[in-house]
């Protein structure tokens, strides 16, 4: 059973779409990964902490 063939307008709508959104992941002006005072620096902490408990249950729930 061959797959079907999606048209050449969807597949380039969202090849344009996905650039555009991704145009706005610029690293350097994410203020949160720049912590500059001593809570600044906790609540970073704090993301981290939270960022890899739940990577943690991700691969519980999803393994």
């Amino acid at each position: 059973m061959r797959a079907k063939k999606l048209p050449w307008k969807i597949v380039s709508l969202v090849l344009l779409a996905s650039i555009f959104l991704l145009r706005g992941c610029d690293t350097s002006k994410i203020a949160v990964l720049n912590p500059q005072g001593p809570v600044a620096q906790k609540q970073y902490d704090l993301i981290v902490y939270s960022f890899w408990l739940m990577m943690i249950i991700l691969v519980v729930v999803l393994g």
